[in-house]
């Protein structure tokens, strides 16, 4: 009985999966096992497209469980350039790409820009 109090706390597409006979409890609680909804949707697709039985689904589980968790990053165009703005500064006179001193040893320097 606890456990299907607990199967009615899943978002609603996993429901509609579990009412339609696409997914079993047994699945559907496995999914349980993930902390958000996002991360339970994304692997209920995996189960529903791949038809993968109730182990696969806790294997599945744990190796989303397990990755690492990362931030995101913030994604804008404007660091982007402004890096690449300064990395750059000091290269351009008068319209020309001025060469660089090499930063490793050996090998030829490259010259950019026009000849003169």
């Amino acid at each position: 009985m606890a456990n299907a109090v607990r199967l009615l706390k899943l978002p609603e597409p996993v429901k509609a999966r579990l009412a339609d006979g696409t997914i079993s409890e047994g699945h559907a609680r496995a999914l349980q096992a993930l902390e958000n909804d996002a991360a339970m949707l994304k692997a209920l697709a995996t189960v529903t497209r791949n038809a993968l039985s109730v182990r696969q689904t806790e294997e599945l589980v744990r190796r989303v469980l397990a990755e690492p968790k990362t931030k995101a990053k913030k994604s804008s165009l404007l660091p982007r350039r402004a890096r690449w703005r300064t990395a750059c500064a000091g290269r351009w006179h008068q319209g020309q790409l001025v060469p660089q001193p090499q930063r490793r040893q050996g090998g030829h320097p490259f010259l950019f820009g026009r000849r003169a």
